[in-house]
């Protein structure tokens, strides 16, 4: 079976945005879900005003100051998040934005463009998985092959190939 395929930016976007879903996934549970951490930030707030109400009074100024300078470090920190991803975006120039053509045999998965030929074996693929409008061949943790369903012919029995080779 041969494929070729066109990948643009907006697939390396939706690509990042499943890897950082699933990878967060993982840290769910108690010490890892956004509303696990809400609630310890609130408990520490509230030990720390019971503990220094009792030693001092409150001075409202000073808590609004050091309120207002941790709503900067993390809007900091935020912002540097957004560049960093900005800036690991694909190049135009580079090997992921373009045409890429896929060989699927008994030997593996063979695949070229612009600039790089490769060939890895069936045992590679760590995982199938299909999320908005693209199915990922991962070959570990946050790397693996990207089509777009719109350009195969069918999806369904894209993924039962490879499922099935893969096993």
């Amino acid at each position: 079976m041969e494929i070729e395929i066109e990948l643009k930016k907006e697939h390396w976007i939706k690509f990042n945005k499943f890897v950082q879903k699933h990878r967060q996934k993982k840290l769910k549970g108690f010490k890892g879900g956004f509303f696990s951490n809400l609630v310890i930030w609130f408990i520490l707030t509230f030990i720390f005003i019971v503990l220094f109400r009792t030693v001092h009074e409150w001075h409202w100024p000073t808590a609004i100051f050091v309120m207002t300078l941790f709503i900067c470090i993390i809007l900091i920190f935020f912002w540097n998040i957004y560049r960093l991803q900005i800036s690991l975006m694909p190049s135009e120039l580079g090997t992921f934005v373009g045409r890429h053509r896929f060989a699927f045999d008994e030997d593996g998965i063979h695949s070229e463009g612009e600039g790089y030929k490769a060939h890895h074996e069936w045992n590679v693929i760590k995982s199938v998985e299909r999320n908005d409008g693209i199915i990922i061949l991962f070959l570990d943790t946050a790397y693996g092959f990207l089509f777009p369903e719109n350009q195969l012919e069918s999806p369904t029995d894209f993924i039962n190939m490879v499922n099935h080779r893969s096993a």
